[in-house]
């Protein structure tokens, strides 16, 4: 659910080449929890989580934003 809070938060018109980068981006992290869902796939959780940890670091460093 998070992952889609994200992606429908996305401004294509506002936010131009960033901005559908991001909603690919959350499309594949949307994709990958399925797919985690499905398999029970331990190690495509662990990526998965990995690459939501590095969002989570590079949003944290936006001055003003929190979570």
């Amino acid at each position: 659910q998070i992952v889609e809070e994200l992606d429908s938060a996305v401004d294509e018109e506002k936010g131009g080449e960033i901005a559908l980068n991001l909603r690919r981006l959350y499309d594949f992290l949307q994709q990958r929890l399925t797919y985690v869902n499905i398999t029970k796939s331990l190690s495509a959780l662990e990526d998965t989580e990995a690459v939501m940890e590095e969002m989570y670091d590079m949003w944290s460093a936006v001055p003003g934003w929190q979570l």
